[in-house]
């Protein structure tokens, strides 16, 4: 399975979690719920006392001033949700669509190595023609001015 569908197959369930437990708490509530459809495009509540009830333990003044503070909760809410998944959508594109440092390394200049007696532990593969992955420039290079073979890319070979 390629790394572009595993990434799309993990999106697609982390909305469809995200989607579901939106569904399922909305559905979990079976007292009355307030009627917040008249309350939509006013700020301006009555004055007159009939408490509200909530589930987060807030007794609101009546249904309008619930409505209106739900209102925000759920907008604010709801775009947090909008942003992790974009998030989650364009992280894996950016990912890809950068240049990844494989693909910006030279060709290692070889020349530097020729009188060098040993290697360092610093990793930076390269992957040769023939098929191996060295572990870094030097050891590539020593190998080189061995062997006849030539530099493929920075990186495991694929």
């Amino acid at each position: 399975m390629s790394s572009t569908c595993i990434k799309f197959l993990f999106i697609l369930t982390l909305v469809l979690l995200l989607y579901f437990e939106t569904a399922v708490e909305s559905a979990g509530n079976i007292e009355r719920q307030p009627n917040c459809t008249m309350y939509r495009h006013t700020d301006d509540c009555s004055n007159t006392l009939i408490p509200v009830c909530a589930d987060d333990r807030i007794s609101y003044y009546n249904e309008c001033y619930f409505c209106i503070e739900k209102q925000f909760d759920k907008m604010s809410s709801t775009w947090i949700k909008f942003l992790f998944i974009l998030t989650l959508v364009l992280l894996p594109y950016f990912e890809t669509a950068i240049a990844s440092p494989e693909n910006t390394k030279q060709e290692p200049n070889c020349n530097k190595y020729k009188n060098k007696y040993g290697c360092s532990l610093t990793m930076d593969l390269i992957c040769a023609d023939d098929g191996n992955i060295y572990y870094n420039e030097c050891t590539f290079c020593k190998r080189m001015l061995k062997k006849k073979i030539k530099y493929r890319y920075h990186g495991i070979c694929t």
